[in-house]
């Protein structure tokens, strides 16, 4: 019996006797727990399956979510799949205040927490003798002020009575500096019989309580103030000092979530969502000793993790917020190494996602004078990747692949090509970057990434192989140990490396290597509902790569059902905390929520909906669900930044079914083509497109192509009957 999580990076990990009990990263041991192991015999009687139970065991499990797919030919909907499965068990929000070092967790129970993996800092009991507000079975109704403000609202019915919880964070001018003050109210309602008194409880006891006195219709109040994370801080304040920190606080995240407000969507729950999704990210981060740091989770995932912090702050980027990008980039550059390493608790994907994430920095906001300040942290980096890979081995199919940590929870060195993926990735991108301003390393650069790239597909090249009629390409050439770990099937951690580097769009969309992954990924276990499997639960932040490229080849209902899935799946369904890891079936989720990557792959995947650059080309509504452009709706972009600059649009669905669209085109660099895609919700094909004022334009199918347009321009789009 090998019992634990970790093992050495071996071919065969638990062969021989001597493995070591800890494996060491640095100076720091790597630690687990087991909570206990048991050995029974097997009952006799239960030694034979039954003939029952073994046409039921080679009886073909049917996935509810993915058989949607082949009921029709119309796109998947959130109310389509989410009845398949329950609810998380176990939601968590977190409110407070931007960037403050510390959050206020509210955990599944109603209980104020700053970790979900330790106890919880306080919660309400009520009466005499007290009866705990938040009881096991009992599930809170969870809702967020306006549907994503970070004001967590819980109601619940106890002994006929019905209880509102609110819970919110504040600080002096909401400071990052000054002290966190917890603020709730607890309001009893509609009670034949109303308590007489509410107590604040820690592990510790019952550390207050107060005695209620009902109004004329039995309603009770009580508001309290603490400052956090010290419950026996905690005073009586007036309804009126309450309504007016949760006034203010309410104007505040308005205010700053207002620069994400760019999508104007017919889907209430979505608009409620993203826009979560950033004061989840933003409570997240965290302001120490003046850098601002992503951290993967508030009260968990206490740190920065490399290659998760630079796809934020593309986003970041890609909505509209460049100066937090910027200091987010600025942080990243402070934790550089000397030697031109950046690497922050991942591993090899961490230095090419960092040379991506300035450059990419630069393509979106076309700031040439940030570009020229960073260049030299740009040029430490690939001299780094350099001499790498002048020590990496000269022939066979590891030829000028770089042996490093390749990801979070594996820290030994190995090969991998998801890392090798982003910094040959990180390579092409410094080096256009440095030739926009004159650098004359920008051709050495190129000509090294360039080989770099070679040498990555020849590996790929020789390292695949033929398996019960397909070809699998292993994550790890050298000992394939994704792969077997997985006995040849594409879910768990190979699944987890797999899709990413498909998001890295280091592969093309027609690649073979694709065709591969694609086909291992969707045929070989790797699915669970649209999303990523993992410990047979769903990882669903790990499913954007796959769903990029199902977009790319124009399997729009595949990646919908993706979106869907993890709207349904992936986070709690009212206030839209998404977690690490789900056990789909059961409801059953990991702690981790809410998760900066989740938060950051789901706000990729639904820009990537709407708006998409697909090389000199600029993609629009490509992923747009059908039912958006049913008659009377619209859909409306309102300037989104872009690597060609802000774009602008509005698409009308008509009474008659026909579409109007107009189009503010970015103006800092033109693309070759927008193709503007208008997914008719029954199924008709254009007839014919009228512009004002008249421009180059052709139409094919349900997607119209637009050339040289420097200015707003308006399209008629009828359809064919």
């Amino acid at each position: 019996i090998a019992a634990g999580k970790y093992y050495v990076a071996d071919d065969n990990p638990f062969a021989g006797t001597d493995q070591p009990v800890h494996g060491t990263a640095g100076d720091s041991k790597l630690r687990g727990q087991i909570f206990e192991l048991q050995v029974a015999t097997t009952p006799r009687e239960e030694l034979r399956l039954s003939d029952g139970e073994m046409r039921a065991l080679h009886q073909p499990k049917v996935d509810p979510v993915m058989a949607v797919l082949n009921e029709d030919n119309d796109d998947p909907t959130f109310e389509k799949i989410v009845k398949f499965h329950p609810p998380m068990k176990y939601p968590r929000e977190v409110v407070g205040v931007p960037w403050h070092p510390l959050d206020i967790g509210v955990d599944y129970l109603g209980r104020m927490n700053v970790s979900p993996w330790e106890a919880p800092t306080a919660w309400f009991e009520i009466g005499d003798p007290p009866v705990a507000l938040g009881r096991e079975g009992s599930p809170f109704k969870r809702r967020l002020t306006g549907g994503y403000i970070p004001i967590d609202i819980l109601t619940t019915t106890l002994d006929g009575v019905q209880y509102e919880l609110t819970i919110f964070g504040w600080s002096e001018e909401f400071s990052v500096a000054k002290p966190l003050f917890a603020y709730a109210r607890l309001s009893a309602h509609l009670g034949r019989k109303p308590p007489q008194q509410i107590s604040l409880v820690s592990p510790g006891g019952k550390l207050h309580t107060w005695r209620l006195v009902p109004n004329r219709k039995g309603d009770t109040t009580l508001c309290i103030r603490l400052q956090y994370p010290n419950p026996e801080t905690a005073v009586k304040i007036t309804t009126n000092d309450f309504a007016t920190k949760l006034s203010e606080t309410r104007a505040f995240w308005e205010q700053k979530l207002a620069p994400v407000n760019r999508f104007d969507l017919p889907d209430a729950r979505l608009m409620e969502a993203y826009r979560a999704w950033f004061a989840y990210s933003m409570l997240n981060t965290d302001s120490i000793n003046g850098y601002l740091e992503p951290h993967d989770g508030a009260g968990f995932y206490e740190e920065m993790f490399g290659n998760s912090v630079s796809l934020h702050t593309m986003v970041l980027d890609e909505y509209g917020l460049h100066d937090y990008a910027a200091r987010v980039l600025e942080t990243q550059i402070h934790f550089q190494q000397a030697n031109g390493l950046y690497t922050q608790a991942c591993g090899l994907t961490d230095p090419g996602a960092f040379l991506v994430g300035l450059a990419e920095h630069y393509r979106i906001t076309g700031d040439r004078q940030w570009l020229q300040k960073v260049s030299p942290n740009i040029i430490n980096q690939v001299e780094w990747l350099q001499r790498q890979r002048e020590a990496a081995p000269k022939e066979g199919v590891l030829r000028g692949l770089i042996k490093f940590r390749p990801y979070n929870d594996y820290p030994d060195p190995a090969f991998n090509y998801l890392g090798d993926s982003w910094c040959a990735l990180g390579m092409e991108y410094a080096a256009e970057a440095l030739k926009e301003i004159g650098s004359p390393l920008a051709e050495k650069y190129a000509i090294e990434a360039a080989k770099y790239r070679k040498d990555i597909l020849d590996s790929m090249e020789a390292a695949a192989f033929e398996y019960q009629g397909q070809m699998l390409l292993p994550m790890e050439p050298e000992t394939h140990r994704l792969l077997k770990l997985e006995k040849n099937r594409s879910g768990g951690y190979y699944g987890l490396t797999l899709s990413p580097l498909l998001a890295t769009g280091f592969l093309s969309r027609d690649d073979e290597r694709t065709n591969w992954l694609v086909d291992a990924f969707e045929k070989r276990g790797g699915l669970v509902a649209g999303l990523a499997e993992f410990e047979e639960g769903v990882d669903h932040a790990y499913t954007y790569g796959y769903l990029l490229t199902a977009l790319k080849r124009g399997e729009v209902r595949k990646t919908l059902l993706g979106f869907w899935s993890m709207l349904a799946f992936g986070m709690t369904r009212d206030t839209y905390s998404p977690v690490e890891v789900t056990m789909i079936e059961t409801g059953e989720n990991h702690l981790t929520l809410p998760h900066l990557y989740s938060c950051t792959e789901q706000l990729q995947l639904l820009r990537t909906l709407l708006l998409r650059e697909d090389g000199d080309v600029l993609q629009i509504g490509e992923g747009i669900p059908r039912a958006w452009l049913e008659r009377g709706k619209h859909v409306a972009v309102t300037s989104a930044p872009t690597e060609f600059g802000t774009i602008s649009y509005r698409m009308d669905a008509e009474p008659d079914g026909n579409v109007r669209v107009r189009v503010a085109p970015p103006s800092r660099r033109a693309p070759r083509e927008i193709r503007v895609h208008l997914r008719n919700p029954e199924h008709r094909t254009i007839l014919s497109v009228r512009a004002t004022p008249p421009v180059k334009v052709s139409s094919s199918g349900d997607t119209v192509a637009l050339r040289d347009v420097a200015s707003p321009v308006t399209l008629d789009v009828r359809f064919v009957r």
